[in-house]
């Protein structure tokens, strides 16, 4: 159901929206789904302290039953071949319906159909499957744009996990804090979100993209030229967290603001890039998703593994400035992507606007 939803809702959006029209809903998806992590850890230490473990387990699949009850009764089918395949359908039980009396053959053929309805669904699973598993992976091989931005924002991602892995052995073991304070150091994640959504994603690039769209002036390279400034709070954020965490004559804030710079530029990246490409590839959106949370949601099981082994051998200095640094190339390429992307999308046989 997480796969389901993570890769769905971005064609959803595209399906149901105009491109003029398209970011605050994007925006919105994107800032609660990386909320839910860093609220997850701060009810969870919460839980733990007031009550035991067992509690976190036994709300999540009370949360996921709701949502699925939910979804299943709000969502309506929005994929247009889906809606054409089902007229189609309807059209052929009319047309069924009116030789059913003149036919006799048709009737034996609709009895054995009617009688035998699990083979059609086979059969049309197994053909979904075969024509629509090999189109992530031809997109991400092919084209170098979903390629850059799918390693980036699965390294963000990955990021993510690892950096709110670290924060119990940061502020508990160095600093000292109680279970309950280290769940409160996760409102400077959550505020960097906060601040991402409501002064980038909402106004500063829904705003200049709504006014170039009016003028006949958009591209989808406007997305990330919106946005660009604040990629690079990314490494900006590590380095200041991972010079100043370890060190408790450091006022606990500064780090603090780390991590905010962290996770404001991060949700920046997903906004803005992840928006570039739902308009470069709207008619492959959840191909390109799909594909994109299948790296993002490996890395982010990877990276807790190896992450508290870095902080303890490489120092958290020194694994905050590997990661720092590796940002900082890739957070150049969106400077190649926004000035330098048409001509890209121009050689490729899949981008909308190619």
């Amino acid at each position: 159901m997480g796969a389901t939803a993570f890769s769905n809702v971005a064609g959803s959006i595209v399906d149901m929206t105009t491109e003029r029209e398209r970011n605050p809903y994007n925006t919105m998806f994107r800032f609660f789904t990386f909320m839910g992590p860093a609220v997850a850890a701060t009810v969870g230490a919460v839980v733990v302290h007031d009550s035991n473990w067992h509690w976190n387990l036994r709300s999540l699949p009370v949360a996921a039953f709701a949502c699925l009850v939910l979804y299943t009764w709000t969502v309506p089918e929005t994929y247009l071949p889906i809606l054409i395949e089902q007229q189609i359908e309807t059209e052929m039980e009319n047309v069924e319906e009116q030789l059913h009396h003149h036919s006799w053959f048709h009737r034996k053929v609709n009895h054995i159909y009617h009688h035998l309805p699990g083979l059609k669904l086979v059969k049309l699973l197994l053909w979904r499957v075969i024509v629509s598993l090999p189109v992530p992976w031809i997109l991400l091989i092919e084209e170098p744009l979903i390629m850059v931005i799918t390693f980036y924002t699965s390294l963000l991602y990955g990021l993510l996990y690892g950096f709110l892995l670290i924060f119990p052995q940061v502020w508990g073991t160095v600093r000292g804090f109680s279970p309950v304070q280290v769940g409160y150091t996760y409102f400077a994640v959550m505020a960097g979100f906060c601040l991402s959504t409501a002064f980038v994603s909402l106004w500063i690039q829904n705003t200049e993209y709504r006014r170039a769209y009016d003028m006949n002036k958009h591209s989808p390279e406007l997305r990330i030229r919106s946005g660009l400034f604040s990629t690079f709070l990314v490494p900006i954020g590590l380095f200041l967290f991972g010079w100043t965490a370890p060190f408790p004559h450091v006022h606990w804030i500064v780090p603090c603001i780390g991590a905010m710079c962290f996770s404001m530029g991060m949700l920046c990246v997903f906004s803005s890039w992840m928006a570039y490409m739902t308009d470069t590839y709207s008619n492959n959106t959840a191909a390109v998703i799909a594909m994109n949370s299948f790296v993002r949601c490996g890395l982010a099981g990877a990276f807790p593994l190896f992450t508290e082994q870095m902080v303890t051998g490489m120092t958290l200095q020194g694994a905050m400035t590997l990661f720092g640094g590796i940002s900082i190339p890739l957070s150049g390429a969106g400077l190649v992507i926004a000035f330098y992307g048409n001509r890209i999308r121009e050689k490729s046989r899949h981008a909308v606007y190619g």
